[in-house]
């Protein structure tokens, strides 16, 4: 845990001094990234002076430091050498209210004054495009680095806007903090005059800037870079140095760069770039950081409530780093990270760097402005809290909830017109809110009538607040004055609620077209679907199509059930003559599937099942109320190679499939028998395209790793017997649906999904391995999988069912999906970046696939031989009576 110093000002009461120095500290060769031995030394002008004013000002806590925009004329002194212990009584006597040094001066030769210098850096560079212009921007940048400055001020006659402007530029990469003026009106800095006074002070005025605040640099790589670069967006070209290195300020940070280079034009991508925007410009069109570099990664915003953060940064891997001074562990992958804690007021986050090439150094600065509790007066509402916010039709049966976010320690009532029917609220208090909340029983409103609702807040000293909430509420009398509904499209999905979660609810059904459903209520663009006097659905409207009103709703008696062998599967055929709602649910542990029907009564008096069935053991029928009709089918193993239940003509078919058959190896074959002979294995690595998947602490994507990993464990099923259908072989973007289509396509047996995990709350958090699964016949495998990756030596994650991922959402194979590691956790992200980690991966998953199979065939082996052939046409099914 690291605590920032933390700085905030008064107005300005400054204190000054001064002292002279050479300037070839500053001058000198430039190194960037190189040995001294291969830079060339530079020759200076007598008219290039570097100066530093510096500025002391009073701590007061949660004030703001001074602006361009805000802040009076800056006095400055000037003191000879060695005169420091008389700073104080000098800027006193002469009403200074700063103090002029030459850059390169040791700042900490002044001593510790007290309060806060703020430190003002000033530049001549009337002559600068005539020194080596790399060699003089490096030695500042290093100069800055051991210099905790608060701003600069470039001082230009002659020279051009765009390097004063790249100064600017070049400054703020290193402190992006800095306070940059010039006295240029054409330059991207704030205007300023800085004046010598006959009293031989003097003094530094500032006026308010509109310039641009992101700075940003690249160098271009090769041979003979060119000298002028033009970007879009910008009216005049961007100027090179010697060794083709840019810097310009622009309004934000814009997605793309689009760069005419030599007359080629260069599209240079930045959504992944990190703080400082300083970056090398490959000839393959390639950007990366030049070492030394350092970055942030994860910080707060310029200001925030918190008092303590997670600061996350990243360097070379092999350097050493530290934040805010206090050093800190480097991971392979380059991160690294502390939690800070910030004073009220103005923070310093300072990010360093040092490796055998050097030392990098970034800094910001960060306003915390503690979080203040909202007075109970005045009366507020959250209009954003509102609840309901869609609106609704409903049957007298059904109860409103209603809720808003508002003033603590009130009363809070609804109001229903017409009619003026008004309900008090109940009222849960927060730290500085309450919770308002209600229920309306539509019951006690007029049925075939729409209503407008209204909350109200009201004070023990009577003021009040009202908000009309933007919905309308209708209320019908019955059902039947709700119309039916028919899908429009394959795998329409009817959830079991309408409670939001990340990959939407647990899905009761999922239909194809020519459904017909019975909606019963409309919560905005969701229908309530009516399945019988103790079940009901929703959909989506974009999934349905409304009936005309004559429409009769579908309904029917069964009266036979029929199952059956076949050569590669047991087939149960239900009568479905009309197209009513369904469900199927797996049951493992009471070893049944069960095939529910809505709107359905029983007259079944014929239940025929055909000997030499294998996986089928018996059926038995229920009606569970009036219009709900279930058949269990009760199964002789657990362990089952899928199931599938369709619409076939006029007949809801459930298949249960046989293996393939495996033939048993000779003798001489014992050796290199392969356990995944003659089985059809599909992996889909996650993620790809534009959509990266989680986003690792080091920029790693998700679908980098699925892809590879994915890849991997192909070969290796492949070298085990199994024949690949890899649904992802690049980083290409297939839509889910497409992959799910794929997926039952490929004639799999087995089915694995490879992704990588991701949470919030700390860098060193959630952590470990974790296996997904929907229907819950899949359970053995992802557990054996699961298994087998705990031997990798990773934290427990578990092993979760009933996830709602669409590509694992099967019945018809057995499916799990994969969370390798936590991208979000260092020590996981780590490993998974490591190409020799995935490969052991990709193994351990192997080995769980093979554990599984191993399984499913020694149930084979005691379940017996395969049924014999079955003559298909001589199976007819009996008529029910």
């Amino acid at each position: 845990m690291l605590t920032t110093t933390g700085a905030s000002w008064s107005a300005p009461t400054m204190i000054a001094c001064g002292a002279t120095t050479r300037l070839n500290s500053l001058c000198g060769p430039s190194h960037r990234g190189r040995s001294v031995s291969e830079t060339r030394p530079v020759r200076l002008r007598s008219r290039i002076t570097c100066w530093l004013a510096l500025a002391t000002l009073t701590a007061c806590a949660g004030t703001k430091p001074p602006t361009p925009a805000d802040s009076a004329p800056i006095r400055l002194i000037t003191v000879a050498d060695g005169a420091t212990d008389s700073v104080t009584e000098r800027a006193v006597a002469a009403r200074a209210t700063g103090i002029l040094l030459e850059v390169g001066y040791d700042v900490s030769a002044l001593g510790t004054p007290t309060g806060k210098l703020q430190r003002i850096a000033r530049v001549e560079l009337d002559e600068i495009a005539e020194i080596d212009r790399p060699a003089f921007t490096t030695r500042l940048r290093q100069w800055l680095q051991r210099h905790d400055v608060e701003g600069i001020h470039i001082n230009a006659a002659s020279t051009p806007a765009g390097a004063v402007e790249a100064l600017a530029a070049e400054v703020r990469l290193v402190r992006d903090y800095l306070s940059v003026t010039s006295n240029l009106a054409t330059s991207a800095s704030g205007m300023a005059t800085l004046t010598a006074k006959g009293d031989g002070t003097w003094l530094l005025q500032r006026s308010p800037s509109t310039a641009p605040t992101m700075p940003i640099a690249l160098t271009l790589l090769g041979e003979s870079p060119p000298t002028t670069v033009t970007l879009a967006g910008r009216s005049a070209p961007l100027q090179t140095d010697g060794e083709g290195r840019m810097a310009w300020l622009s309004n934000g940070r814009p997605d793309t760069l689009r760069l005419v280079v030599n007359g080629d034009s260069v599209h240079v991508p930045t959504q992944r770039w990190s703080r400082p925007y300083d970056y090398a410009l490959s000839l393959y069109g390639k950007t990366h950081r030049v070492t030394p570099w350092v970055e942030l990664r994860r910080g707060p915003g310029p200001i925030t409530t918190a008092a303590s953060y997670e600061i996350l940064g990243r360097t070379d891997s092999l350097a050493q780093a530290q934040i805010n001074g206090v050093s800190t562990h480097v991971y392979r992958t380059g991160v690294f990270f502390d939690s800070v804690e910030l004073a009220p007021g103005r923070n310093r986050l300072q990010l360093q760097a040092t490796s055998a090439e050097g030392e990098a150094l970034y800094a910001v600065e960060i306003l915390h402005e503690p979080h203040v509790d909202r007075a109970p007066l005045p009366l507020w509402i959250d209009e954003k809290s509102l609840s309901p916010s869609e609106d609704l039709e409903l049957l007298p049966t059904d109860v409103v909830d209603l809720r808003f976010t508002g003033a603590i320690g009130h009363r809070g009532s609804v109001r229903v017109e017409p009619g003026g029917l008004e309900l008090a609220m109940s009222r849960q208090d927060q730290t500085d809110r309450s919770l308002y909340s209600a229920q309306l029983p539509v019951r006690r409103l007029r049925p075939g009538r729409s209503y407008r609702l209204r909350v109200e807040l009201r004070s023990s000293g009577g003021d009040v607040e009202r908000r009309d909430l933007s919905v309308a509420l209708k209320v019908n009398a019955g059902v039947d004055e709700f119309p039916l509904l028919r899908t429009t499209r394959p795998r329409c999905p009817v959830s079991y609620s309408l409670g939001r979660v990340r990959l939407g609810g647990p899905f009761l059904a999922e239909y194809g077209a020519g459904i017909v459903l019975q909606s019963s209520g409309r919560f905005g663009r969701y229908q309530r679907i009516d399945l019988g006097p103790n079940r009901v659905g929703y959909i989506h409207q974009r999934y349905v199509e409304v009936l005309p009103p004559e429409t009769v709703r579908p309904g029917f008696h069964i009266s036979s059930l029929h199952a059956r062998p076949r050569d590669t599967e047991d087939v149960v055929s239900i009568p479905w003559p009309e197209p009513v709602p369904y469900s199927v649910q797996g049951d493992p542990e009471g070893q049944r599937i069960l095939v529910t029907l809505y709107g359905v009564q029983t007259t079944s008096t014929w239940v025929q099942q055909r000997g030499g069935m294998r996986y089928v053991q018996r059926m038995s029928w229920e009606q569970l109320d009036a219009q709900t009709y279930r058949v269990a089918i009760h199964l002789t193993t657990p362990l089952i190679w899928g199931y599938e239940l369709k619409p076939e003509g006029k007949s809801l078919v459930l298949r249960l499939p046989y293996p393939t058959p495996l033939p048993e190896p000779a003798a001489s074959d014992s050796v290199t028998h392969k356990p995944l002979s003659d089985l059809r294995v599909a992996i889909e690595a996650g993620h790809g395209g534009t959509n990266t998947g989680a986003v690792g602490l080091s920029g790693l994507f998700e679908k980098d790793v699925n892809l590879d990993t994915s890849l991997r464990l192909g070969r290796l099923c492949e070298m085990a017997g199994a024949e690949v259908v890899q649904l992802r072989t690049q980083d290409s973007g297939t839509p889910y649906m497409g992959r799910l289509d794929s997926l039952e396509a490929s004639g799999a047996d087995l089915v694995v999904s490879i992704h990588a995990n991701s949470a919030g709350g700390g860098f060193l958090r959630a952590s470990g391995t974790s296996m997904y699964y929907h229907n819950p016949f899949w359970e053995p495998f992802a557990q054996r999988v699961y298994d087998r990756m705990l031997e990798l030596g990773y934290e427990e994650f578990g092993v979760v069912g009933s996830f709602n991922y669409r590509n694992i959402r099967l019945s018809s194979r057995p499916a799990v999906l994969v969370e390798q590691a936590f991208m979000s956790h260092a020590r996981d992200e780590e490993q998974l970046a490591d190409p020799a980690h995935r490969q052991r991966i990709a193994e351990k998953v192997l080995s769980g696939i093979v554990d599984y199979v191993q399984d499913l065939r020694e149930s084979e082996r005691l379940l017996g031989p395969l049924p014999p052939s079955v003559d298909e046409d001589s199976v007819t099914p009996a008529a029910g009576l």
